[in-house]
């Protein structure tokens, strides 16, 4: 004896099964695509940060070779520098004449060129001298503007 079974399908219409699917990709879609910005959007603020950093580093480091330039300077003209020539107060100019104002005019010339409202002072205390470069640095954001950089050296 032989059986014999009959499957009834029904069949459904494939324009509705595809309308009940349509919402729920272009959801998944809708969702990633949020995700992707908020996670450029982050990336694009780490970089941001990142460069208001690497700039105030570049200050930095270029009031350091600054400062240690007059600080050679001074160690080539020793006696003039113990005798007095190299001292300055920020905002103050060079006002005699001689290898040492020739060194002080030149190496002020660069402070204010290379550092934005770059400034500098050197005070003398026997032999110890002290070099403070100044420099205004508001792209960091930091409550002080100015940031100063100060190198104490024996002579």
């Amino acid at each position: 004896m032989k059986a014999t079974f009959k499957l009834r399908r029904k069949m459904e219409n494939p324009t509705q099964t595809r309308q009940k699917c349509q919402g729920f990709s272009l959801m998944e879609v809708l969702v990633s695509v949020l995700v992707l910005a908020i996670g450029l959007l982050g990336i694009a603020a780490m970089q941001g940060i990142a460069m208001q950093g690497n700039h105030s580093a570049y200050m930095r480091t270029q009031a350091s070779y600054l400062a240690y330039e007059i600080v050679d300077a001074m160690r080539a003209n020793q006696d003039l520098a113990l005798g007095g020539s190299y001292n300055i107060t920020y905002g103050a100019t060079v006002s005699s004449s001689g290898i040492a104002s020739t060194d002080m005019v030149a190496w002020r010339g660069r402070v204010t060129s290379l550092l934005p409202q770059g400034d500098s002072e050197i005070t003398q205390n026997g032999n110890l001298f002290t070099i403070e470069v100044r420099w205004n640095d508001t792209r960091t954001g930091t409550v002080a503007n100015h940031q100063v950089l100060g190198v104490e050296v024996l002579l």
